[in-house]
């Protein structure tokens, strides 16, 4: 039975599984599958390790890696959500390969989604000074003064901790007002 590497830039760990309908409500057909995630956050690839926070280690690793036999491949390939992240180039899958951490690093550096495009991804400092928020002594962040309403960071910020489907209707709607200005210069 071989060993298949899948590399995820998921900053938590995500489970993949079949969902069927029944009486108008979804449920999950079966087990699901734990894909490791944590990638760009401090200890992220030992978020599931079970070890106490002060305990793991404070790298942050530009992917994380979940190991799974042909078995549970064949059973993620069957699944969309899977499908469509593979796509995304959120995760990918190395086969027949048990590959190294630096080895996932390196592909996730190259060959997989930017960084900017993981909505969930922790804010870097370069972010904060590049947009003009500025950060107090007490370590809180001042967003105010980011005169650019649409700035990526700003958006991200006034959002944190929404619903997904409410981050999605606020997007439509920057997409619509972007459409509607393009049209008014003309």
């Amino acid at each position: 039975m071989a060993t298949h590497t899948i590399v995820s830039k998921r900053t938590t760990p995500f489970t993949y599984a079949k969902w069927v309908k029944i009486n108008g409500q979804f449920h999950q057909d079966g087990p699901g599958i734990v894909i490791n995630g944590g990638a760009g956050v401090v200890g992220g690839a030992e978020l599931l390790s079970g070890r106490p926070l002060e305990q793991r280690n404070t790298l942050i690793p530009e992917s994380v890696l979940t190991f799974v036999d042909d078995e549970a491949l064949n059973k993620l390939m069957s699944i969309g959500k899977f499908r469509k992240d593979l796509e995304r180039g959120i995760i990918t899958v190395i086969k027949n390969k048990k590959i190294s951490q630096e080895k996932g690093d390196e592909i996730a550096r190259q060959d997989m989604l930017e960084n900017e495009h993981i909505p969930s991804r922790p804010i870097t400092q370069e972010e904060l000074e590049a947009t003009g928020a500025t950060i107090a002594k007490d370590g809180s962040v001042n967003i105010s003064e980011v005169n650019d309403d649409a700035s990526p960071l700003k958006i991200r910020m006034q959002e944190a901790g929404l619903p997904g489907y409410e981050k999605k209707r606020r997007a439509e709607s920057r997409k619509r007002n972007a459409a509607e200005k393009r049209r008014a210069k003309r």
